[in-house]
């Protein structure tokens, strides 16, 4: 029986070439028959764990993004036919990121213009000959996300201006490329770091020079206003800040101010509002004037002027101003914020000189802030503070009510309280003609958001509504006074529509065959003038918490005169504690003798209906008086 054996492993493995962040490695072949026709399977770990693999069919492999100063160890197997030989193996270390350069040429990070994607930390301490300091310009600077601009968190290039200072400035965004970095001395430290968690930075690549340490260095706009601006600058070679410096302000190439000082910082004034400017810096050094700096700058526009609220209503308030007086004010932009309670309410910017600001709660002081705005300059803001306009208050039982800003949505909190009057001697009739609400609502359940209503100035919510099934509903006070409640609570976009009509009637009297001997009896009372076909039924509660309204079926009135039955009704009422059961008389006119012979017969969908909303009616008014209430069945209705 003949076996096959497997190849040899590869020989005299070893590293040819190493940098940050690769190495070359080379070995050769065994010495087998078949070794032309061999290929090589190679891995390389780190801490015992795989970080990459490949096969190749010669004798040589690159390896490349590894993190520098760092040990790995690799294999090579010898493959022939699906058989593999043992490996050969080999242990090396990474070369170490970072040194010391001259301030001249370039500096990248390992392996550019390649990616990065593994822990990197790097440090570089560059010098330029004395009396001089290193310039580092951004050339690229390439990440995998988007940083926001206080955050540079996992991964960065940064700048110490000396050998013993860490990350005086760090820079991790695409707007850092084209920055030009001055060191105060002839030394400057340049950091560069990469997280192994989450690879975000990737690539960077900047120049190196060196300039006179006599000219100002870190020239930069500390601040503007429409009129003024203030410069701050270095001079690297004046150690004890007695060398004179020299500036002037140029104005379309003609010179209009100049100023000498020991100082290194000024505050140019006198200048004109969003207008653009040239500051030249030079400095006496070693009795020579030296090459000047050179810096554009701009001042800020103005701040609007005549901040006015000409407009407000329920939650909203409409703010005008007028342009600042400066030359570009006709290609301003205007950044508007709102706040309540010093808690941001929203922001827009807007071409024009007018806003209409809303969602604002309403009662509550309200501050609005305008800037002026132009390029990448911004003006002072112009702020007024009003009170919001509050919501609700006395109305006249006539015309309609809606929600604030009705049909829009109202997103931020509302609780409003509207008194409605009908004349002495009437009632107040309510009508719901739309009721919107984003989310839908179980039966038990109206929050955040409703609306309800009090059958007088001293109730509360004897009736609650939140869902569109209460459209239609029908609401009769008991006296000439109805009040009307409304929240609404910003919750995940959610906020309620309202619309109703108001209007009134004639009290109706009181009825002595409908009289109650004690309180917690009901007395329906079923009335239809001759000109309306449907008949209305009325609930009373006796202990004076509310009345509400329920409709019955549609009929077509019939001429002739109006006919009367007494009906009574027999109910169980379940309460947390036992049931009980209660008597309700009706008193039911109706210009339409076959509908009250409807309702006589139990089999009919006239009566079906009428003791289906009957029973929800009284359970409701029940539900007002005590919570104790949990269920109520009709169990008969008879004519008298």
């Amino acid at each position: 029986m003949l076996y096959s054996l497997g190849p040899a492993p590869p020989l005299n493995i070893t590293v040819v070439e190493r940098n940050v962040p690769f190495v070359s490695v080379r070995w050769t072949a065994p010495n087998d028959s078949n070794k032309d026709s061999y290929r090589y399977h190679v891995e390389w770990y780190r801490n015992r764990r795989l970080m990459d693999s490949t096969t190749v069919y010669n004798t040589e492999v690159t390896i490349t993004r590894l993190a520098p100063g760092r040990n790995y160890t690799l294999t090579v197997t010898s493959d022939y036919n699906g058989k593999y030989s043992q490996p050969a193996t080999i242990s090396f270390t990474t070369g170490p990121c970072g040194g010391k350069l001259r301030a001249e040429g370039w500096l990248s990070s390992p392996g550019y213009p390649q990616y990065i994607n593994s822990n990197t930390d790097c440090v570089w301490d560059i010098e330029a000959p004395l009396g001089h300091v290193v310039l580092l310009t951004v050339v690229d600077l390439h990440y995998y996300y988007n940083y926001s601009p206080l955050q540079c968190n996992w991964a960065w290039l940064a700048v110490g201006y000396n050998q013993t200072s860490q990350r005086d400035i760090t820079m991790c965004h695409h707007s850092d490329v084209g920055r030009t970095i001055e060191s105060p001395s002839n030394t400057l430290r340049v950091f560069y770091q990469v997280s192994s968690y989450f690879y975000r930075m990737r690539r960077f690549n900047v120049t190196l020079s060196s300039q006179d340490g006599c000219i100002p260095a870190q020239l930069k706009v500390v601040s503007y206003s429409p009129t003024s601006v203030t410069l701050s600058w270095i001079v690297p070679n004046d150690l004890n800040n007695a060398h004179l410096s020299f500036v002037s302000l140029f104005s379309s190439g003609k010179e209009i101010q100049n100023h000498t000082t020991k100082n290194k910082e000024i505050t140019i004034t006198g200048l004109s509002p969003d207008s653009s400017y040239s500051v030249s810096i030079s400095s006496l050094c070693k009795g020579t004037e030296s090459i000047p700096a050179t810096i554009d700058v701009q001042t800020g526009p103005s701040p609007p002027m005549n901040l006015t609220v000409v407009e407000q209503d329920v939650g909203f308030a409409f703010v005008r101003w007028a342009a600042p007086n400066d030359p570009n004010k006709d290609s301003y932009t205007y950044h508007v914020i709102w706040y309540q309670h010093e808690y941001w309410i929203n922001s827009r910017t807007v071409n024009g000189t007018e806003i209409n600001i809303t969602r604002l709660t309403n009662g509550e002081n309200c501050t609005v802030s305008v800037t002026s705005s132009y390029g990448n300059k911004y003006s002072l803001p112009a702020t007024i503070t009003f009170t919001a306009v509050p919501c609700g208050g006395k109305v006249r039982a006539e015309g309609w009510l809606s929600s604030p800003g009705y049909p829009q949505n109202m997103y931020l909190y509302m609780d409003c309280v509207w008194d409605i009057e009908a004349p002495l001697g009437h009632v107040v009739v309510l009508t719901v003609v739309d009721l919107n609400y984003y989310y839908y609502y179980s039966s038990s359940q109206c929050s955040p958001n409703w609306l309800a209503v009090g059958y007088n100035q001293t109730s509360d919510r004897d009736v609650t509504m939140c869902r569109y099934s209460d459209v239609g509903r029908r609401i009769i006070s008991t006296s000439n006074t109805l009040r009307l409640f409304y929240h609404a609570f910003y919750y995940d976009h959610a906020a309620l529509l309202f619309n109703v009509t108001l209007s009134s009637q004639e009290a109706p009297s009181p009825s002595p065959s409908s009289a109650v001997t004690q309180v917690g009896t009901y007395t329906t009372v079923t009335e239809s003038p001759s000109s309306v076909s449907t008949v209305k039924s009325t609930t009373h509660l006796t202990s004076t918490r509310g009345e509400t309204t329920i409709s019955t079926p549609d009929t077509t009135s019939q001429p002739g005169s109006s006919a009367i039955t007494h009906t009574q009704v027999v109910a169980t009422i379940s309460t947390t504690t036992g049931v009980i059961k209660m008597k309700v008389n009706l008193k039911m006119t109706a210009t339409n003798e076959n509908y009250l012979q409807e309702m006589q017969n139990k089999n009919s969908t006239t009566y079906k209906e009428f003791v289906t909303k009957l029973e929800y009616e009284i359970f409701q008014s029940l539900k007002g008086v005590s919570e104790n209430f949990s269920k109520l069945v009709i169990l008969n209705l008879t004519a008298s």
